[in-house]
């Protein structure tokens, strides 16, 4: 579907004789991965992940939903990710941080090693 769609456009800025924009398309249509099928409830993985501050299962699930070019090119993606190691190294250390006895142990010797 995603084919079709794509060359309606060029088509369309053949058409209309956008040069410039029609070059740009067809950059962005080379260097574009296909979407891999995404699955229907990924913000709620995310989202248990983030909250039992489960770190790598959270970090997997990122990886594999967040396209790799807005993880490396975005500012603001970049930003929220850093944030996000943040949390998760002060999730376990955190009073309020529901945990067991030795993944504490784990994340406090974690947090220690971490150079301000």
């Amino acid at each position: 579907m995603s084919d079709f769609i794509n060359n309606a456009i060029l088509e369309y800025l053949q058409k209309k004789e956008y040069a410039n924009t029609l070059e740009q398309f067809r950059e962005e249509m080379a260097f574009t991965a296909p979407r891999k099928s995404v699955e229907p409830n990924y913000e709620a993985q995310l989202l248990e992940a983030f909250d039992k501050g489960h770190r790598e299962n959270f970090f997997n699930k990122w990886n594999k939903y967040i396209p790799a070019n807005m993880r490396y090119k975005d500012d603001f993606c970049n930003k929220l990710e850093f944030y996000l190691h943040i949390y998760f190294v002060v999730y376990n250390v955190h009073p309020y941080a529901k945990r067991t006895t030795a993944g504490s142990y784990k994340a406090k010797n974690e947090f220690d090693k971490v150079e301000v």
